[in-house]
């Protein structure tokens, strides 16, 4: 029984106080004040305001954009044929290679080896967004809606 109370009275001892608060200023009391409690209208003001500039950046970009080229017999995936040549616009350009906008539901992918005859170190050396390029379908995995592009052997359309 002595044994417990102590632990109790080790616990009480070890328990640290917390440090005082450093005195208020008289400007953030007149700003609580003003304000009763509510938070500043100035924080939300400027979110909104910087979630609107990213919204009219990416709406830019959107738009200045090339429309795809579209074929009027490939509207699906079905559609899509092994060796079948198409023209499309880069729509990204990441570490692993290029994302192309055929005109069908999902953007097909154009591997960085696939990308040009010689060693490319990174699809951003070679392309941009917004990029118009010639492609060649390789394979087109339906079940989990991939597409599989390459450029290689394909004349451009700078080069045409």
């Amino acid at each position: 029984m002595a044994s417990k109370q102590r632990k109790r009275r080790r616990k009480r001892r070890a328990v640290k106080k917390a440090p005082p608060l450093p005195p208020v200023s008289a400007q953030a009391e007149e700003e609580k004040a003003r304000t009763r409690g509510r938070r500043s209208a100035k924080g939300w003001r400027a979110c909104l305001f910087g979630i609107g500039l990213l919204c009219a950046l990416w709406t830019a970009l959107a738009v200045s954009l090339p429309p795809t080229v579209l074929r009027s017999d490939v509207l699906e995936m079905k559609d899509l044929k092994p060796e079948m040549e198409l023209t499309g616009t880069v729509r990204n350009v990441v570490d692993f290679g290029a994302f192309v906008d055929i005109g069908v539901h999902e953007d097909g992918l154009v591997h960085i080896s696939q990308i040009g005859e010689k060693y490319v170190k990174h699809p951003g050396e070679v392309l941009k967004v917004g990029d118009i390029v010639r492609v060649k379908v390789l394979e087109v995995d339906q079940k989990r809606g991939r597409i599989s592009l390459t450029m290689r052997g394909v004349k451009q359309p700078a080069q045409l």
